[in-house]
């Protein structure tokens, strides 16, 4: 019964075995390196955008909406008193800081998802061209011998 269970691996030859598929197509990537480095990069930008908007907003809040009741701090147009806080030019620029940055984070995303499919498409490409290639090579015996079901799929 011990014998029909398979042995169990340990972590780092686990991990070896599980990358060796990945590792065998990496050299097709090759050619391709810095737009899939240029889609990572925009991914991680994008990640950390997407994570600081909550900090954003948080932000925002409290410059716009002061705490306690300081009602004249909350607008400083009526007060006359300068020192009460950002004008309105300031009040629109730290209200931009959320559409700027869920901007940024869309564009990021967007480049992100652009690069890897781009590199994606080129891999498949390469990879079917040398197949076909590979196939093409062969000799006549090998086609008469072979099923055509087997060579279209």
């Amino acid at each position: 019964m011990a014998d029909s269970k398979k042995k169990k691996l340990p972590l780092p030859e686990l991990i070896r075995q599980l990358w060796k598929p990945y590792l065998a197509l990496a050299r097709y990537l090759v050619p391709y390196k810095k737009r899939f480095i240029m889609g990572l990069v925009f991914g991680v930008l994008a990640g950390v955008l997407n994570g600081m908007i909550p900090l954003v907003i948080k932000t925002v809040g409290e410059k716009v909406f002061p705490g306690g009741n300081a009602a004249l701090k909350i607008n400083p147009l009526t007060s006359g008193d300068a020192s009460a806080g950002p004008g309105v030019e300031g009040y629109i620029a730290i209200l931009l800081l959320i559409p700027v940055a869920m901007i940024a984070r869309g564009i990021f995303a967007s480049l992100n998802s652009y690069c890897l499919a781009w590199v994606s498409y080129r891999l498949l490409r390469d990879l079917r061209s040398q197949l076909f290639a590979h196939i093409a090579s062969q000799s006549l015996d090998f086609f008469n011998k072979a099923k055509t079901g087997k060579l279209i799929s």
